[in-house]
């Protein structure tokens, strides 16, 4: 598959490299295809150990709360994964937490999805205990023939057809202390993370605005010259 892909094992083994995310997204459902394995993504991401990742996770697993956890995985996930833009929407009692992926050329990237959203679920549950589980799970995607598995893994309801992929939790849940978190060790990730940041190359602003559109409109159909230049004035 690798090969097929144009990949080598080298680029997966440099946790230091980096891999097109469309190309990482046609991975797991190749993978899903040759194993066999409809539930690939999932299984993917039940396996994964989240601080693989690295200092994004880190300085999420040692924010004081649970809602400044997210405000920082939103705010540095772009180091990890510039495809994926995190969010937290509050509704009510309810927050609405996930992530928009950018448009990748893949018509349903089903299994890039599940495996994502299943590692966000182990990061939470390693601040939050390991029997946590949110009150419910958005996809974007069809539902799949079987979602057993989905049920096992999150131990709540699944919608699929949304917006967008999300958990559903408490907005109380948000002010939730992480037991472990140590405070000097966070200060000094988000000193580093902030420098990275920094010496990230910037996206011209009418570009950023410009994938946006053509993205929203993709949504509703083929967005077209004329439309999204319309929509952009």
């Amino acid at each position: 598959i690798l090969r097929e892909l144009g990949l080598e094992h080298s680029n997966l083994s440099d946790p230091e490299g980096f891999i097109a995310a469309a190309k990482l997204a046609l991975l797991l459902e190749e993978a899903a295809r040759a194993t066999g394995d409809n539930s690939f993504g999932l299984h993917f991401g039940e396996g994964f150990n989240p601080k693989n990742i690295g200092p994004v996770i880190y300085v999420a697993l040692n924010s004081p709360t649970i809602g400044s956890a997210f405000e920082n995985i939103e705010r540095y996930l772009k180091i990890h994964n510039e495809a994926a833009q995190w969010f937290t929407r509050l509704e009510g009692k309810y927050a609405y937490v996930g992530y928009e992926l950018a448009e990748l050329g893949i018509e349903s990237p089903r299994q890039y999805h599940e495996a994502s959203m299943v590692i966000a679920l182990n990061t939470l549950r390693m601040m939050a205990g390991s029997h946590w589980a949110p009150q419910e799970i958005l996809f974007a995607h069809v539902s799949p023939h079987q979602t057993s598995e989905h049920t096992r893994i999150f131990a709540a309801p699944v919608r699929f057809g949304c917006a967008t992929n999300a958990f559903v939790i408490e907005r109380a849940f948000l002010e939730h202390q992480v037991p472990a978190a140590d405070l000097r060790l966070y200060k000094i990730l988000q000193r580093y993370l902030n420098t990275i940041l920094a010496d990230l190359p910037r996206e011209d602003g009418f570009l950023a605005s410009l994938r946006k559109a053509i993205a929203e409109m993709m949504r509703d159909g083929d967005p077209g010259l004329e439309r999204v230049s319309k929509h952009l004035a």
